[in-house]
């Protein structure tokens, strides 16, 4: 496969969440003592492809083989830094050999790849190098992803200006835009118009991210570990890989750590703001409405008896309080 003005022959494409693709060309001809440096393209989504001249590997067969088997030392590196790294081969069209030369990487599982015979053919075919075109697609998970909208503007009410908002409102001539019409609908459809201009003049936008995955009071730390774990025992999981689980163990260790400190950080700044800043308290309870894997407990006990529905939990609640705080009243007198 060639490029406009590359002579290379693997071709990296990385792109980055801001639509920046950054393009790499690799030459067969690269010195021995010169390692190529991968550490930085594979964080992102990454497609590698390029004339690897690998005719030994049946890559209808890679995903079977064993650990102990024995294959020559290069292809075995590159099928190990394929499952290390998370990459796909997914061009499994073959030359007249019947092998495939040309290999397609990808390290994205919500884009679907797609690699089928080139129906345009721009110059002479080489039968061991049949042409091919690549085709990119998102799967449901990506599109439900899309749809949900999570970085969604809302507006900041707090930060209003009111006075301006008022000023805004005085100065309309409701006599005018009303008396041309008859229709109450049309009429209240005018009002809110005006109403949505004040808004858009003088209320202030947020980008709002919809973060219900995690409950409140879980740090960006914390994340980013439950995060690496996923991944560390996902890669564990399918190569069962005695590092990767030494690492999944310190990651749980660390993660429960973690998860205790922002814990109990966030039980004290709930309890000494609540009076101040109430949002923390609703704010969980907000969660617990939303996201159902974290709902609130539909029974509870007290004194070994068990408690159900809305009403009956919060009376035993309010009762259990009533009586703390007239034992508190009583001592203070």
């Amino acid at each position: 496969m060639r490029l406009a003005n590359c002579a290379g022959d693997i071709i990296v494409l990385k792109c980055t969440r801001r639509h920046k693709c950054t393009l790499y060309s690799y030459h067969s001809h690269t010195p021995v003592g010169r390692p190529l440096d991968t550490t930085e393209i594979i964080h992102y989504s990454t497609l590698i492809v390029g004339d690897f001249n690998l005719s030994c590997i049946d890559w209808d067969l890679v995903d079977n083989l064993s650990h102990g088997q024995n294959i020559p030392s290069l292809p075995k590196s590159l099928i190990d830094f394929s499952r290390v790294n998370c990459f796909y081969q997914v061009n499994r069209i073959k030359n007249q050999e019947n092998r495939i030369l040309d290999l397609v990487f990808f390290n994205n599982d919500i884009l679907k790849v797609k690699v089928e015979t080139s129906t345009q053919v721009l110059s002479r075919i080489d039968p061991l190098h049949p042409p091919f075109d690549i085709s990119f697609s998102l799967d449901d998970k990506a599109t439900k992803l899309l749809d949900s909208n999570p970085n969604h503007i809302r507006y900041n009410y707090s930060k209003a200006n009111y006075t301006a908002v008022n000023n805004f409102l005085d100065n309309v001539d409701w006599s005018e835009k009303l008396s041309t019409h008859d229709d109450v609908n049309k009429m209240v459809e005018i009002l809110y118009s005006v109403i949505r201009s004040s808004i858009e003049l003088y209320v202030p936008k947020i980008s709002k991210k919809n973060n219900h995955k995690y409950p409140p009071g879980i740090n960006k730390t914390l994340i980013k570990l439950i995060n690496e774990k996923e991944k560390v025992r996902l890669r564990h999981k399918k190569y069962k890989n005695p590092s990767d689980e030494i690492s999944l163990k310190l990651l749980k260790k660390r993660c429960d750590k973690h998860s205790i400190e922002s814990y109990n950080s966030y039980i004290e700044r709930s309890e000494n703001n609540v009076k101040a800043h109430s949002k923390y308290f609703w704010s969980f309870m907000k969660f617990k409405k939303q996201n159902k894997a974290h709902a609130l407990p539909a029974t509870m006990t007290r004194n070994n008896v068990e408690i159900s529905g809305g009403n009956k939990i919060c009376n035993t609640f309010a009762s259990h309080f009533s009586k703390i705080a007239n034992i508190n009243t009583d001592s203070v007198k």
